[in-house]
This record gives structure tokens, C-alpha cells and sequence, in this order.
């Protein structure tokens, strides 16, 4: 098999240009995303001259974060394919006592990704989609997760968009490396005339691959263009630990863009436009004095006098320099806030969704800020499958480890119920919040109206346990029958009832097949 390195090799120089775009919008936003190249950990970082990238970069992170990933609730849920419960009348009666039973394994994952630092690798992940398109996960075999740098990894996707190649280059001392890797390779390291100490960087390179034979994800690891059988594995196609995201899917295209890149354009001009204000601002605080060199003040009693000290002169004889910039800066202060308010709408900032106005009602806020982020279904639904259903899937296989994990019905598949599901929930919830308000204007009775099934639906719609905040129709009956018994005990009176009730009584004794007591 050829060596890993020089694949790398072949598919890093083919994404020069990518990572060239990249870097720019890294650099108006958060550079430490996506460093210039050769940038090491002691070499300083470029610094924009505006920090509205970085706040509209990290405002939109912790929106998705938080919309995909919810904290303290569950972000999936198991779903079954409706034309199975259609042709199963028995399934379709027990469906929400098997509901019920795997909301246990869905509040499990919850808390597995919330114990073991996930949501931390997500917050991180979410921001270099937005800024610089691109990012890849990985679970280590503690259970850990962590993102891997655009520029670390190169990544290869068939026609559908589905990646089969993954290749990773981390850089790490020598002394780090274990003793087995250290014996192997110091060969080479000694032949090379290097020291093998702790200053001495190591590439290691890894190669997972997609073999579509056996539906199964292989991985090798070479250091030095030695193979290290330890950093060898193998997971089925569904858990494959290594989760290479993009912002956007663009056929035929091995990476994603991010936001920053779709609005490249207004980035560049309010960079550009700050930079040229603050070169004005120091002209224009530049203090620089002309004095009439005929004039009777002298340039000597200037310079040398004190504050409030009195000097011979006229004051025609001095004027200051005046660039006459003001109409100019005027003009570009009020093209960086109409900039600035554009790009906040872009990434859903909403001090850039209010309007201008006296009275601007909360609801009008909301309206607006709903708006926006329904702009972001198309987002949502590629993050769906290529994130959210791969962390459920890596979420369980870790969980599995445990025997006393329970097992999962093979019929039932997790389906996400946050992002675009999550925008779909609200117009169903709209929808049933509609319907269940015209039902005293379309049925005071309500008597041809499933109230039951109306309830059960909204808790659903909800998040919430149907059978938690919902009585079942027997629990109904029940209490119906114990009401009817206490307004007749209490009609009767508590002694008739207590009668009527005891078997000693000839009414309450069993009737003979010919229906005349014995």
C-alpha cells in the first residue's frame, strides 16, 4: 500500500486556493481558526480592525450550538415509519408505551453528551463552519471529543457528497509519542542526525478509509514512514468516529463554504473601511500649529510656555492644519453601520433586527428573529445528517459498552427533532395552538373532536412524555366511575351505598344460570 504521506501530499497541494479563501475570512473574524501558513504556537496572530467578525462569528455559534444541541434535553428522538404502525393494529395501540420505554436511552445520550465534554468540541466546531466552512471531529477511545483544524486534515466525498477518505497530519514531540513508536522510529531519527528529545516535532499521519465491501471504516497510522500497528482499527460504517463537517454541500466539491465566505464581499469593505477611519482619526488628532513667521509671536515663547501662562503675540499669527475630512468621515461612518447592520441580520444578531423606533414591541422582535433563522433551514437540514444522527450513532456505540444498557427495537430509527425538525415543530405546534383555540367557537360540546388524541399530540410536539402530563383513556374511565360512585354516595347517603355494596345483601348473591337466586 503507498505510503500515507505521500497521498497526503498529493491532496494538500490540491486544495491550495481553498485553504488561501479560507484564511481571509479567518483573518476579519477569529484568525485562530484557520492560522497563516507556517504560523506556530509562539508567533503572533493578524488582528482585524473591527470586532464585529468576531462577535457576529461567535454570536451565530452558540445559536446553532444551542439549536442543535439543547441543553438538558434531548436533541433525537426514535420514530417509527408510520406505514408500519398503519399495517400493525397492535403496535399502533402500544406505540406510546414504546415511546415511553426508549426515552430513557434518549435522556442517556443527552447526559453522555453533556458528562464527557462534547458540547464543548461543538461550540468549537460551530464556529469554524461559520467562519471557515469546514471541520472534523473525532472521538478518541476515551470517550473524549475534540476538532481537528481545516488545514490538518484532507478529506475526499463520492458523487452523493458522502466522504470515503479521511487523512489527518498531527505534529507531536518526540518524548510524547509511545515507547513502542519512539523504539521504531528512532532508527530513522538517529539517521537523519536529530536528537531524540523533547524539542523534536513528529508528523504522524492517519488514513481511514471507506471500505464499501464490508460497509466498514478501516484506519492505519505511519510515523516516519514507519507503520504503527497500534493506531490500527476498524468501525462499522454508522460509527465511524472521524466526522468530517462542512457548512455547505456543493456537488462535485470535496469542501464547504462557510457564512463568512458568502459574505466575503462586506467583510473586505468594512475591514477596508475601518482602516481608513482610523488612519483620519489620527490625522485629524494631529496637532501641527502654523505661526506667521513675520508675525509678531514668537515660536520660542510657544513652545516653551506653560499652561495658562501669558505671551506676547497676536493671534492671527497662529492657525492649525485642518485636513477638511469630516464630510468624508461622516460618509464612511454611515456606510460601515449600514455594513454592519446587514452582516448582524445575516448572522442573527439581534441588536441588528430591531428596528429604529420609539415603540418597538417584543413581539415584533421575535417575528423578525424567527424569520431569519427559518433562512437557515437548508443549514439545519445538511447538519442533521452529517453531524447531529453521527453523534447519536457514536453517542450509543460508546453507551453499548455497558451490558446494562438496554437494547433498542431494530424497527425504531433515531430521528432529530431539533434544527429544521425543530422548525418544523413550531408550525406544528402553531398549527395545533390554532386548532385547539376555534374549538369552543367551531364545537362547545366538543363531542366529535379526539380531545385525548389533540392532547397527546401537543405533549408530543412539546418534548414532553405523553403519558407523563396526559391521562390514558382507562385512567379516564376510572376516575368517571369513582365520580358517579361518590355523587351517588353522597344523594344516598354512605350507609345505603355501604348496603347496596355488601355481599351479604340477597341483591349483591349469585345468580343461578336460570337467573332465580339460590
Amino acid at each position: 500500500m503507498a505510503s500515507i504521506k505521500d497521498r497526503w501530499t498529493t491532496l494538500d497541494s490540491a486544495r491550495t486556493t481553498i485553504l488561501e479563501r479560507a484564511r481571509d475570512c479567518a483573518r476579519l473574524t477569529l484568525p485562530h481558526l484557520l492560522p497563516p501558513l507556517g504560523h506556530t504556537e509562539d508567533m503572533r496572530l493578524p488582528i482585524p480592525w473591527q470586532a464585529h467578525g468576531a462577535t457576529c462569528v461567535r454570536n451565530l455559534a452558540g445559536r446553532l450550538a444551542l439549536t442543535l444541541f439543547p441543553p438538558n434535553l434531548p436533541f433525537f428522538r426514535y420514530g417509527l415509519a408510520e406505514y408500519l404502525k398503519a399495517s400493525d393494529p397492535a403496535l399502533r395501540s402500544t406505540w406510546d408505551m414504546i415511546r415511553d420505554g426508549h426515552r430513557i436511552i434518549e435522556k442517556s445520550v443527552t447526559t453522555f453528551f453533556d458528562t464527557h465534554g462534547w458540547r464543548i468540541a461543538t461550540v468549537d466546531a460551530a464556529e469554524s463552519l461559520i467562519a471557515v466552512g469546514n471541520i472534523l471531529l473525532n472521538r478518541d477511545e476515551m470517550d473524549r471529543m475534540r476538532t481537528i483544524r481545516y488545514d490538518r486534515y484532507v478529506v475526499k466525498r463520492d458523487a452523493m457528497g458522502e466522504p470515503y477518505e479521511i487523512i489527518v497530519k498531527e505534529t507531536k514531540c518526540f518524548t510524547t509519542l509511545p515507547q513502542e513508536v519512539q523504539d521504531a522510529i528512532l532508527p530513522e531519527v538517529k539517521k537523519q542526525g536529530k536528537a531524540p528529545d523533547e524539542k523534536l516535532p513528529i508528523d504522524i499521519y492517519t488514513h481511514v478509509y471507506l471500505n464499501r465491501e464490508d460497509s466498514h471504516w478501516y484506519q492505519r497510522q505511519e510515523v516516519m514512514g514507519v507503520p504503527w500497528a497500534g493506531g490500527e482499527g476498524h468501525w462499522p460504517e454508522a460509527d465511524c468516529p472521524w466526522i468530517p463537517l462542512r457548512f455547505t454541500a456543493l456537488g462535485g466539491e470535496d469542501y464547504g463554504r462557510g457564512l463568512v465566505e458568502l459574505t466575503l464581499g462586506d467583510w473586505r469593505s468594512l475591514e477596508s473601511f475601518y482602516i481608513d477611519l482610523a488612519e483620519i482619526a489620527a490625522a485629524m488628532a494631529k496637532i501641527i500649529p502654523l505661526v506667521n513667521p513675520s508675525g509678531l509671536t514668537s515660536i520660542r515663547d510657544i513652545t516653551r510656555a506653560g499652561s495658562g501662562v501669558p505671551i506676547p503675540g497676536r493671534a492671527d499669527d497662529i492657525t492649525f492644519v485642518n485636513i477638511n475630512k469630516l464630510a468624508d468621515v461622516q460618509f464612511m461612518l454611515a456606510m460601515s453601520e449600514r455594513i454592519e447592520q446587514r452582516l448582524g441580520r445575516a448572522f442573527l444578531l439581534n441588536s441588528s433586527i430591531q428596528r429604529q423606533g420609539e415603540r418597538v414591541t417584543a413581539e415584533e422582535i421575535k417575528f423578525m428573529a424567527k424569520e431569519l433563522e427559518n433562512a437557515f433551514g437548508g443549514t439545519y437540514t445538511l447538519l442533521a445528517e452529517d453531524w447531529q444522527l453521527k453523534i447519536v450513532n457514536l453517542a450509543i456505540a460508546s453507551l453499548k459498552r455497558d451490558p446494562r444498557f438496554p437494547k433498542v427495537s431494530p424497527q425504531l430509527r433515531p430521528q432529530v427533532i431539533t434544527g429544521i425538525a425543530g422548525l418544523g415543530k413550531d408550525t406544528e405546534m402553531s398549527a395545533i395552538d390554532e386548532f385547539a383555540s376555534r374549538l369552543q367557537l367551531l364545537d362547545p360540546q366538543q363531542r366529535n373532536v379526539k380531545a385525548g388524541a389533540v392532547l397527546r399530540k401537543t405533549a408530543d410536539a412539546a418534548g414532553l412524555i405523553p403519558s407523563d402530563v396526559v391521562k390514558t383513556d382507562e385512567e379516564l374511565a376510572d376516575e368517571i366511575a369513582a365520580e358517579q360512585q361518590a355523587a351517588t354516595a353522597q344523594a344516598l347517603g354512605p350507609e345505603v351505598v355501604k348496603g347496596m355494596m355488601d355481599p351479604k345483601n340477597p341483591m349483591n348473591a349469585p345468580q343461578a344460570p336460570g337467573g332465580i337466586n339460590q
